[in-house]
């Protein structure tokens, strides 16, 4: 065995203030077997009684053998439990072990495979923009649906729309792809999509009023007559 297993052990022994007796009664294993990991005696011990061994000095198995080289490691010794089971087995049950472990393997494989692949959302993507462009864009047909990955758009938005100008500097920028949930109210403090007498925006609703971030515009304060009415809320933004 590495020596400097049999250091750790001994320095962990003393860190938990334990005689090699209180120790050994602890872990379940004979004195003797501990002293002779203690000294180095032991060549090959056993994944099990190193086990207990952490497991009575409250720490784990890397913790107790140290930075050792990889084929001294917790790895190692796992497969040596492993294979000091196997040896307890029966012909019959080998076999039922061997076919467990392809189809596990199988399984990782099939599992890792769907992980790389991207699940894609369609959602419309309007082309008019969202600034001061002619007309509603809810209310034409000039959109395409494009595919997005799903791990970029939030469950509720379900259209989206390109920014225009810079009237939403430094959140929103020219190009940006905003990701919109439909809705018709708003609270103070969102960023939606208002139709303004025909006119699209992107802009912060905030007391009745429609703010841009970028402070050389002026804030949309609708007037009695003005036909005005919330097409969504921005959830997400997307760069180009």
């Amino acid at each position: 065995m590495d020596k400097s297993i049999s250091r750790h052990i001994e320095e962990k022994r003393r860190e938990a203030g334990l005689s090699g007796t209180a120790l050994a009664a602890k872990a379940g294993i004979p004195e003797k077997t501990l002293r002779k990991l203690q000294d180095g005696t032991t060549t090959d011990p056993r994944y099990k009684t190193l086990l207990a061994v952490s497991g009575a000095l409250d720490c784990t198995l890397s913790e107790l053998i140290g930075e050792t080289a990889p084929e001294d490691g917790v790895l190692a010794l796992q497969s040596r439990r492993f294979f000091e089971q196997w040896q307890d087995l029966t012909e019959e049950n080998r076999d039922i072990v061997i076919r467990l472990i392809e189809n596990l393997s199988q399984l990782e494989e099939r599992l890792k495979n769907e992980k790389e692949v991207i699940v894609q959302r369609e959602i419309p993507l309007y082309s008019l923009p969202a600034s001061a462009g002619p007309g509603s864009f809810l209310d034409s047909d000039e959109y395409e649906y494009v595919s997005f990955p799903a791990e970029e758009l939030p469950a509720s938005a379900c259209f989206a729309i390109r920014v225009s100008g810079d009237s939403m500097e430094p959140a929103f920028f020219q190009d940006d792809l905003v990701f919109v949930e439909p809705s018709k109210t708003a609270v103070n403090g969102d960023v939606v999509i208002a139709i303004i007498n025909g006119d699209s925006f992107i802009k912060q609703f905030r007391d009745g009023e429609f703010v841009s971030f970028n402070p050389a515009y002026d804030p949309i304060v609708p007037g009695d007559y003005d036909d005005v009415r919330i097409a969504g809320i921005v959830r997400t933004c997307r760069k180009p």
